[in-house]
């Protein structure tokens, strides 16, 4: 994929452009922000743009184009944590729209946005608000990484950078600006370990420059002068940044074929980060192999019975409501109607009491109507603050038609707590889980003033999280043990044991971010595909599976496996999680 990479000359946003590399992506133009006023740093709520001064150097020894345009202090105008369609046109983030828009006519080729978000959701939805509008893909590879594992990556990408800015309890300007983030580290540990603040300037607590790396092909960056501007000199968290004149230095031989090999080793998957999964697959797989036992999944071939005595699955606090369509689609035009309907029945059962938590849809005709029925969908669903969504393929008997389960909640007496509490909706690709693009929560949480909460993801597939393909038996190279059992394994049960795996990881990662573990999850629910059972009897490791990723016996969830006659992506298994939590007393 062609990207632009949208730079500050940072580590973060430069490093985000080699992790991008690793996945395939290939750089074309940089956009970067500058200040559009007579001043050296505009302090914005989405820009880097102290050492603005030498963008134009930097993107000289990058070899790519630059494009720019400007930002203004105070230029935040909507501050809401998600970001609106209808936002003002003077926006700072809709400067970067206009911007990535005149890329495009200039660069059609592009097809995604690199950027270097790690904690920040206010940026990340910004970038991934912009992309949506402009269909493109949100690149956001160090989103999630731990703040040391994101220092330790600069050093093994060879990656040379200075403080050029820092506004942080405890780090004093001017002693460590101008010095390498290998000079500054113990520090910056130290602060770290001390105060809670973020060892890698997540919080804002510094900024950097980017003065060497592999993508410098021919030159790198030298100091020539920095002056140092005080903007508060408090003893307890003063803040300053450089003002800085650089010179490009001509690489010599040697150093050029030290870049070159680190970009091969990089590239070539030979440059491991703490990241990667492997090691924790191959435990996982080694582990569950001797506990294979047969089991018997149950089937869930037709839509779920309204009456007739169904037993509960979902906890007491959801409130669950069946929609069957009153007309069976047989044109994929016809498609839409039904998506208006049953959108319009959940609007109106929904009132003001409810929260719409997860929407599952019991598709016949999956193969034929599953596409028209996400279009339909996604054009009459708003991307903020959206539900949980499932699809299943159920058979397509004589007048089946589609069905909705809906999942809602009361909602909490207090409005204290903000939307962004409540959802979870990433839309990049990153290494830390598979994203959404579109109006599909990966998570919800509802929570009421008794301390009680309920946590639910999406049904997750086993994609892998760093360029959203279904996880195949070649993604468990190093992973299957080489012994009996593991050369014993065909393919169709190395790609369901991959796909299962890569599902669980996404979803234990969505959870995470509502503060829950793997191990605290109450309910576990995993559609298998028919073919899969008509293939092998793969499906039978999904209790060794879970008890060894999970660390909690099969037997220790309310958990149920239910075969359905397809899924998205044409993929082998699907997994939805919930977590409960009681009242406490």
């Amino acid at each position: 994929m062609k990207t632009v990479a949208l730079l500050s000359g940072g580590k973060d946003s430069v490093m985000s452009v080699l992790l991008a590399m690793r996945h395939g992506h290939t750089p074309v133009v940089i956009a970067n922000m500058e200040p559009g006023e007579e001043v050296d740093e505009v302090d914005s709520y989405m820009y880097q743009t102290v050492g603005h001064e030498v963008i134009e150097d930097l993107a000289r020894c990058l070899e790519l184009p630059l494009r720019r345009s400007t930002v203004v202090r105070n230029q935040a105008k909507d501050q809401s944590l998600l970001y609106t369609h209808a936002p003002p046109e003077d926006d700072e983030v809709e400067v970067l729209y206009r911007l990535l828009k005149t890329i495009l006519v200039e660069f059609p080729e592009v097809r995604g946005v690199t950027s270097g978000a790690i904690l920040s959701n206010y940026q990340r939805n910004r970038v991934e608000c912009v992309c949506q509008r402009l269909g493109l893909v949100s690149l956001a590879y160090l989103w999630h990484q731990k703040a040391e594992d994101v220092l330790d990556m600069t050093v093994a990408l060879h990656m040379r950078a200075i403080l050029v800015k820092t506004a942080s309890v405890a780090l004093d300007p001017r002693v460590i600006l101008g010095k390498t983030i290998t000079e500054v580290r113990p520090t910056l540990e130290k602060v770290a370990s001390m105060y809670g603040t973020h060892m890698a300037g997540e919080g804002g607590e510094f900024e950097t420059l980017v003065l060497d790396c592999p993508l410098y092909k021919s030159y790198y960056l030298r100091l020539k002068e920095q002056k140092l501007v005080m903007v508060d000199s408090n003893e307890y968290a003063p803040s300053a940044h450089l003002v800085l004149r650089v010179e490009r230095v001509e690489k010599t031989e040697e150093e050029k074929r030290v870049d070159a090999e680190v970009l091969r080793r990089l590239l070539k998957g030979e440059i491991s980060f703490p990241s990667d999964r492997t090691a924790v697959f191959a435990r996982v797989v080694e582990r569950a192999l001797p506990l294979w036992t047969h089991v018997k999944p149950k089937v869930l071939m037709h839509v779920p019975q309204v009456d007739g005595g169904i037993e509960r699955y979902w906890d007491k606090s959801c409130i669950q409501l069946f929609l069957t369509s009153s007309t069976t689609p047989t044109k994929s035009r016809e498609v839409e109607c039904v998506v208006h309907e049953f959108l319009d029945r959940i609007r109106a059962w929904l009132g003001d009491d409810k929260v719409l938590v997860h929407i599952i849809v019991y598709l016949p005709n999956f193969i034929e109507f599953e596409s028209a029925f996400r279009l339909a969908y996604e054009a009459a669903t708003s991307s903020i603050d959206p539900p949980c969504f499932t699809m299943l393929g159920i058979r397509s008997e004589p007048g089946a038609t589609p069905c909705f389960e809906v999942l809602a909640a009361p909602k909490p007496s207090s409005d204290a707590r903000t939307a962004n509490a409540d959802v979870l909706h990433a839309q990049s690709r990153s290494s830390w889980a598979t994203g959404c693009a579109g109006p599909y929560a990966q998570a919800r949480r509802v929570a009421w003033s008794d301390g009680s909460s309920r946590v639910i993801t999406s049904a997750v597939l086993g994609l892998v999280p760093e360029s959203w393909t279904l996880a195949r038996a070649s993604d468990l190279m190093g992973i299957v043990p080489d012994n009996a059992a593991g050369r014993a394994m065909t393919t169709v049960t190395k790609s369901f044991i991959a796909q299962f795996i890569y599902a669980v990881w996404s979803a234990a990662a969505y959870g995470s971010v509502f503060a829950k573990d793997l191990c605290e999850c109450t309910h576990v629910t995993v559609y298998v595909c028919a073919t899969v059972l008509e293939e092998g009897d793969a499906a039978s490791l999904i209790p060794a599976l879970w008890t060894c990723f999970s660390e909690k016996k099969w037997e220790k969830v309310k958990g149920r496996i239910l075969t359905v006659v397809a899924l998205p992506h044409n993929a082998a298994v699907q997994i939805l999680l919930e977590w409960c939590s009681e009242a406490s007393s």
